[in-house]
């Protein structure tokens, strides 16, 4: 496996600017964080207000009024520019499947180059390198990449693969964006936990997360490559009946299977350490949750890969 990776991309950072001086705060205001008191978000609004009626930022409103383009479709799109953000092969996910094609979302992926040019933005990145390179030290500071770096072993597979976890320093309220479609890698988009300044270390947890997310890709990718069925969880089809939810059942499922994963996977690698508790995996089906624990641990006892029991685990759900 190759050395995990943890930056923070200049194409996810301006893409978060973009956000902060456009409209996504009506429709979505938990999810960039706008609180000025915080120095560097105080910089971005000296820095970028100026620009709230730039071409890029005009057609960024008509997105996220007219498309779903919220949680993780706009740093998975912006992702796929080149480094100099040029628009070059976009990706199923999210141009065509997401947002339809739009000619505006193509749009404005051309205007973005424009934006950084006319807005300084390279310059405003290359000025705050220090900080960037601070917050990258905090995250590693909690993060055990000698433990992580087993996952390719403990899947039974061996990839020139990137794992990339990627900072956003700008999100709000915690939790991570994943992008598993690009072949040549894994991309963790990991938020900032705090409402009241910009910090990475110190939330505990952070190894287990990110292997959940890596696993999370992971199954997904042989879901949709192999064409595997996913049923609809009842716990699942229940919440959208009577709530809003902002995942969708394969991701539900994915997320309990990936949960239960990192249990074994703690069980392996940490075993003098604390265990994880299944009954806290989904306290609505502890039943189904040993079960599917029970079944990962006969896959681990025959030494192959998990496409070879996954269709099996799925139908518990």
């Amino acid at each position: 496996m190759r050395n995990i990776e943890i930056c923070i991309d200049k194409r996810t950072e301006v893409m978060s600017v973009l956000l902060y001086i456009s409209n996504y705060r009506k429709e979505y205001p938990n999810l960039i964080n706008y609180n000025r008191d915080i120095p560097y978000v105080n910089e971005v609004f000296k820095s970028f207000s100026k620009f709230s009626n730039h071409k890029a930022v005009a057609l960024l409103n008509e997105i996220v009024e007219k498309q779903n383009f919220c949680y993780d479709a706009p740093y998975v799109l912006v992702m796929q520019l080149t480094e100099d953000f040029s628009v070059g092969e976009l990706l199923e996910y999210p141009f065509k499947s997401r947002l339809k094609s739009s000619p505006i979302v193509l749009e404005f992926l051309v205007s973005v180059k424009d934006f950084v040019n006319e807005s300084g933005f390279e310059k405003f990145f290359e000025e705050h390198t220090k900080t960037y390179e601070k917050w990258i030290s905090e995250f590693k500071e909690t993060f055990k990449a000698d433990v992580l770096a087993k996952f390719e072993d403990f899947y039974q597979i061996n990839t020139d693969r990137r794992y990339v976890i990627n900072l956003l320093p700008m999100t709000n309220y915690g939790g991570m964006y994943y992008d598993y479609r690009n072949k040549d890698e894994f991309v963790v988009h990991y938020r900032n936990k705090y409402e009241n300044e910009i910090k990475f270390g110190g939330n505990g947890g952070t190894t287990s997360s990110i292997f959940y997310i890596f696993t999370t890709s992971l199954i997904r990718q042989i879901i949709e490559e192999k064409n595997l069925k996913v049923p609809m969880a009842k716990e699942f089809e229940d919440k959208l009946k009577n709530s809003y939810t902002s995942i969708n059942n394969v991701q539900y499922v994915c997320f309990e299977i990936a949960n239960v994963l990192e249990a074994v996977f703690h069980d392996e690698v940490c075993p003098n350490g604390e265990k994880r508790v299944l009954e806290k995996i989904n306290p609505k089906n502890v039943e189904r949750v040993r079960k599917i624990y029970d079944m990962l641990k006969i896959w681990r006892s025959k030494n192959v890969v998990i496409d070879e029991c996954l269709q099996e685990v799925l139908n518990l759900f």
